[in-house]
């Protein structure tokens, strides 16, 4: 299973529109702090096991949602730590990991990607599946 290291439109083109035009999942590991993108025709909950037998709160989803806009491509849409995964598997991530998953999203989103993030970027953490004390 591969890494990546950049958003670019070839990742896009064969990763992208997963379940909706313009939808990129991919998967955060906080231990060895790479991103794997998530394939069209398969779920988290059926993917993140693919990644590491165990310690799956280590886990982060990541969704982006890439748009058209004014002759380019931006992201509109950033999301963080939800998927089936956490539904389904009742997985539960501590709070420092979503935070360090989520400021990852936005570095990769930022350095080499072909992509921007739009001004008016809708940019979020999903507090719903971390662990409670």
């Amino acid at each position: 299973m591969e890494s990546i290291d950049n958003l670019s439109k070839k990742l896009l083109n064969e990763y992208g529109n997963r379940k909706r035009e313009g939808r990129l999942d991919l998967v955060y590991d906080i231990e060895s702090e790479r991103f794997y993108p998530v394939p069209k025709e398969i779920e988290h909950r059926e993917f993140m096991p693919q990644i590491k037998e165990h310690n799956w709160r280590s886990l982060i989803p990541v969704q982006y949602r890439i748009e058209q806009k004014e002759n380019k491509k931006v992201i509109t849409y950033l999301t963080v730590g939800a998927s089936s995964f956490e539904k389904d598997l009742k997985v539960r991530h501590p709070e420092a990991y979503l935070k360090k998953a989520y400021e990852e999203s936005i570095i990769l989103a930022c350095e080499g990607s072909d992509f921007e993030i739009a001004r008016d970027a809708r940019l979020e953490i999903q507090h719903m599946f971390a662990e409670r004390n």
